[in-house]
């Protein structure tokens, strides 16, 4: 097939499942709807929306249940251009926003009311604002948008929901939340009408979960049907087990100012826990049964939707969710388009997966979007009363991996790339490494300072900070030879796009670690206290300085190395953290 707009894709595959389902044609309001959303001049880009795996900006799902099926649309607004940039799908966001408001009876005041909130001026992250719409049978739309809570970094995530919910006049569904006992935040939600039914909606999400933690997870509805909930995800699981690349999530909906939410949907991955489509689609057939629905209009959808056999194919069939805590459950089943992996840019250069390349600036984005202290370890560390021996451990295991060796490393990526201006900011946080010319402000020293100020929590006595041969500081061992190996000895670019990604973990990493130590603050001494607000600092500066270095690695075989080698990266430091908590 000849490669298009997301448009002519698009608007073709909302007809045929939109027939599917209704068993009529799409009505005008949809389709006007869709032309908001999707514009005609939108080309297929290298823009990595994070709506769908294969980074299609828009996705279909149908909600099951009560007296007929709805279909609904999301999609990331993108402008008629490439070289797009976070802060353009703001911009083009708010002007189909704008243009809504003309078309359809919409309320925009509660998204006025927190949009400095979700929509600053340094944005960052993967993603800013999403749109949706819900359509009854006849095609009326009922809008609803999505925001991002790490818009202003994952730390600060927590701060925007709870002022949210203060603002728009919801005092006690914050404490709600937290009774959840999520590992990160990812989406809030506002619907846009003007009923007191209109929800605001917190998606969190649970990394290494069972079905046990969603079931406490949908306990804070009340009238939640837990026995229900847990037999939806093992069904949809195949079993207990929801481990996969995706965590699960709930989404919290809370309405009419009300402290409780009044459902709680939870969502499966469901493409992560298959080999392909084939396999996933009879266990959604089973999980909807079991409740009690008609599968019929998801079934008839997802074969027009899809155009090869089930087993060609996996993720057409991306998520599905029970909810439940209302008069009766709902099931929702995500659908998704598949156009950039089956007809992007990629596809039409004659490579068979037609996967959009990720940038390195896409991946210093997700890596924003999510954050090292996402990590189960340092939820319990922060959820839980403070533990020092246990912060001291992963803080020792640091220092074996990170500091020591830190600024030798970067020098060697430094004197190795080929381009002035990324040398230029590399040799600028190179010196900020070895404290601008002063020995005594180097962070190796200061980080060493800092160690011996934590001596007092240590469990098994002071180890040599030279390497004693002590099991419990290995995970920091292993660690620091995979950054050895990326930032000497491979590819300069390969370094380059691990450090991008280790210094935005840094910067979350540093500010977690300040704020629980902030919780001991009249127990420690001044070094302690100097290296972490030295660094935390410094951090802060280095993220925006990734974003300049991501944007400065040409295309091609070397922002291709810079991609692996943060993938790369992110993978270790996120198995560094499995290991100290399996000696935790």
């Amino acid at each position: 097939m000849e490669l298009r707009s997301y448009h002519a894709f698009g608007s073709e595959q909302f007809a045929r499942v939109w027939q599917a389902v209704h068993r009529r044609g799409l009505p005008d309001a949809a389709r006007r709807v869709f032309a908001h959303f999707i514009a005609e001049d939108v080309e297929i880009t290298s823009w990595p929306s994070f709506i769908g795996d294969d980074h299609t900006p828009y996705e279909f799902s149908l909600l099951l249940g009560g007296t007929e099926p709805e279909v609904r649309l999301m999609a990331e607004i993108l402008p008629c251009r490439n070289n797009i940039e976070l802060v353009d799908t703001i911009t083009s966001g708010r002007k189909v926003l704008s243009n809504l408001a003309k078309d359809f009876d919409i309320e925009l005041s509660r998204f006025d009311a927190i949009s400095d909130l979700f929509l600053p001026d340094d944005a960052r992250g993967a993603f800013a604002l999403w749109l949706a719409a819900t359509f009854d049978p006849a095609g009326t739309p009922h809008f609803k948008l999505y925001f991002n809570p790490c818009i202003q970094g994952a730390e600060r995530s927590p701060q925007l929901v709870e002022e949210m919910f203060r603002r728009l006049g919801f005092p006690g569904a914050w404490d709600s939340v937290c009774r959840a006992r999520w590992d990160d935040l990812r989406f809030v939600s506002l619907d846009l009408n003007r009923s007191e039914s209109a929800r605001i909606k917190v998606y969190s999400f649970y990394h290494h979960a069972t079905v046990d933690d969603l079931v406490r997870a949908a306990k804070v509805a009340p009238g939640a049907d837990l026995h229900r909930v847990a037999a939806f995800c093992r069904t949809i699981a195949g079993g207990d087990n929801l481990a996969g690349a995706r965590a699960p999530a709930a989404c919290f909906a809370f309405a009419g100012g009300e402290a409780l939410p009044r459902t709680v949907t939870i969502h499966v991955p469901v493409r992560v826990l298959v080999k392909n489509d084939a396999e996933a689609h009879p266990r959604v057939l089973r999980a909807i049964a079991e409740t009690g629905i008609d599968a019929d209009p998801y079934e008839r959808a997802l074969h027009a939707l899809s155009e090869g056999p089930l087993e060609a194919s996996r993720g057409r069939i991306a998520w599905a969710g029970i909810r439940t805590g209302g008069a009766s459950p709902r099931i929702n089943v995500y659908l998704a388009p598949r156009i950039v992996a089956d007809y992007g840019p990629a596809s039409k250069a004659g490579h068979s997966s037609g996967r959009i390349e990720l940038t390195p600036e896409a991946i210093v984005r997700r890596s924003e979007q999510e954050p090292i202290t996402a990590h189960p370890l340092l939820q319990r560390i922060a959820h839980e009363p403070l533990d020092m021996d246990l912060l001291t451990l992963v803080m020792y295991n640091v220092g074996e991996a990170i500091p020591r060796d830190f600024a030798r490393r970067l020098a060697s990526i430094t004197a190795r790339v080929e381009e002035d201006a990324i040398r230029s900011v590399l040799a600028k946080q190179l010196n900020d490494e070895m404290g601008n010319g002063d020995p005594k402000r180097a962070h190796k020293l200061l980080f060493e300072e800092f160690l011996i100020g934590l001596a007092p929590w240590v469990r098994n006595g002071t180890p040599d900070w030279h390497g004693p041969d002590a099991r419990w500081l290995e995970p920091g061992r292993v660690l620091g030879k995979v950054q050895e190996e990326l930032f000497v000895r491979r590819d300069p670019y390969e370094g380059l796009g691990a450090a991008l990604v280790m210094e935005v973990y840094g910067k979350h990493f540093d500010t977690f670690i300040n704020a629980q130590l902030r919780r001991k603050r009249e127990s420690l001494s001044k070094s302690v206290l100097e290296w972490l607000n030295l660094h935390e600092e410094l951090e802060v500066e280095h993220v925006d300085e990734s974003y300049v270095l991501a944007r400065q690695i040409p295309n091609g075989p070397k922002s291709r190395s810079a991609v692996r080698g943060a993938e790369e990266a992110a993978r270790a430091a996120w198995a560094f953290l499995d290991a100290v908590q399996r000696i935790a």
